[in-house]
């Protein structure tokens, strides 16, 4: 085993890998209460532990005074390998890491004998590879590849089976909504009320808005049903985004719009334009990515599906889910459940490549610059094309890094925003694994201060407490309220091209809900 930290100076030439962490004890934490590692030995001054897992012992130390704070200074995406680690069987440590929460940097998993890379909580990048030797090699041979796949088919029966019941709950409540047509869906998981309401405070009172809600606590539950007065279904399992999708495709008759909970439709005309659907086409969308084929593939962010469509590619035999597809199944890291990406059948990939070159392998091409995967709703979208349909554009704006910065920041408008990425991005959480450069997590931060700006006084009490949290946590990057508020100005204006007036209608805070015209109806919740 080798390993170095570009933080550690003196601990690159350590017989083990060596992490450093601005709180060791923390890190512990996170290795052994979430990635399952075992504590072999920590010193009592609480300097340094050592976690072992499959034969491999990894030393996690303690930062020196100035060394580095707030965890890595760079995106955990990068290639740069703070740790390698020599296993003999690093294809099941990578299954292991990832069901464990870990965040693999290489989406399309390795062969047995490669390398693979995985990040920690703090942006730590793990390199596990295997170790050499025969008795290595004939240990990774006895349990190959096929095994895996058996399992993993076995765990996606044992999802199927158990979201059954959960998908007849809600088509029974989707049967007793008074208006089925042109209905805009949010979905979300717990402890996000306060985009919901943020988002919901942008959706005029005339606009069909549902929402959908997985593994919420009953106090989150209450507040939905008693203060947001649209229609709220609740999934007791926790699903995911793509599962929500499955859902929806599988019940709705007509026609029927997704909108992130983190997207904020400032100019409301946007709803009655996305609702314009043409026989031909799929979907109609804001976000698009160049597929770099010659047609360009729409993002679920804010996009409205065509049911025709949908009951087309049935009718042809032609099957595909809303889910993400991967060369390889991963883990799609449901909390608590093991949810597995789809992967092409060979029927699927013999129609893909009427529209898709082949890759070195023989394999469709990702459709997008960089992809490794195709992402929620694509396959669906590329299938609809092989079967004559098109995609819509209702605008044109790029969809690019979430998390990104300068020219890889998502493209917003004075008409419509998206922030990307508030369900896995806690600037607050314990262990926020998604991004770890200190200024996009800043920007995180302002993002949530924005979000509960307004909305934590009539939100269930946990969140006025976030909002303190919130308010404490920018005093000690040296904010204060109205210095923070400033600096998300700034950034909208400056950094994203906003308006000044665009920029207030974000930030300022928003009524429980507006009108375009007279008329909302009665809203059923379940």
């Amino acid at each position: 085993m080798t390993g170095n930290h570009q933080f550690a100076g003196p601990d690159r030439a350590a017989p083990m890998p060596t992490l450093v962490f601005d709180d060791v004890q923390r890190a512990v934490s996170y290795y052994r209460d979430d990635l399952g590692f075992d504590t072999e030995l920590a010193r009592g001054d609480a300097a340094e532990a050592f976690v072992r897992m499959g034969g491999a012992t990894i030393r996690l130390r303690q930062a020196q005074a100035g060394e580095f704070s707030g965890g890595k200074s760079a995106p955990c995406d990068d290639d740069v390998a703070d740790a390698v680690v020599l296993v003999d069987r690093p294809y099941q440590l990578f299954r292991h890491l990832e069901d464990h929460g870990g965040n693999p940097l290489d989406v399309t998993e390795p062969e047995l004998a490669e390398f693979f890379k995985i990040s920690d909580y703090a942006g730590n990048v793990l390199a596990i590879g295997p170790t050499s030797g025969m008795v290595p090699a004939v240990r990774r041979l006895l349990r190959p590849k096929a095994v895996e796949t058996l399992q993993i088919n076995r765990q996606n029966r044992r999802n199927a089976r158990e979201e059954a019941p959960h998908l007849r709950s809600f088509q029974a409540f989707y049967d007793n909504l008074p208006e089925k047509r042109n209905i805009c869906y949010m979905f979300f998981t717990g402890d996000l009320l306060h985009w919901v309401a943020k988002a919901a405070s942008y959706v005029p009172d005339d606009v069909n808005l549902v929402v959908i809600g997985s593994a919420l606590p009953e106090y989150e539950q209450e507040w939905l049903r008693d203060e947001l007065r649209r229609p709220f279904h609740h999934v007791g399992l926790r699903i995911d985004d793509n599962t929500a999708w499955e859902f929806l495709l599988a019940t709705n008759e007509y026609n029927f719009t997704w909108l992130d909970i983190d997207c904020l439709v400032i100019n409301d005309q946007l709803f009655d334009e996305m609702t314009v659907m043409a026989p031909d086409t799929s979907v109609n969308a804001v976000w698009w990515m160049d597929s770099g084929f010659g047609f360009a593939v729409a993002s679920t962010y804010f996009m409205t599906v065509n049911t025709m469509a949908e009951r087309a590619l049935r009718t042809a035999g032609i099957a595909v889910s809303p889910n993400m597809y991967s060369r390889r199944p991963f883990n799609r890291q449901v909390a608590g459940r093991r949810c597995y990406s789809d992967v092409l059948t060979g029927r699927q990939r013999r129609r893909l490549l009427k529209i898709l070159p082949p890759d070195e392998s023989g394999q469709p091409s990702f459709a997008g610059e960089g992809m490794t995967l195709y992402d929620t709703m694509v396959v669906h979208q590329l299938m609809a094309r092989t079967a004559g349909f098109s995609a819509h554009p209702v605008r044109r704006l790029a969809r690019r890094s979430a998390g990104g910065a300068g020219s890889s920041f998502e493209e917003i408008s004075d008409e419509i925003i998206h922030i990307g990425g508030v369900s896995y991005a806690g600037a607050l959480s314990e262990f926020s694994d998604f991004y770890h450069a200190p200024l996009t997590r800043l920007r995180y931060l302002l993002a949530h201060y924005v979000a509960l700006l307004g909305a934590a006084g009539r939100l269930p009490a946990r969140y006025a407490e976030r909002h303190d949290l919130v308010v404490r946590e920018l005093a000690r990057h040296g904010l204060t309220p109205a210095a923070a508020l400033d600096a998300a100005r700034q950034h909208l204006t400056q950094e994203r091209g906003l308006s000044d007036s665009a920029a207030r209608a974000v930030i300022g805070p928003q009524p429980v809900s507006r009108s375009r015209a007279d008329g909302a109806s009665a809203n059923p919740s379940t």
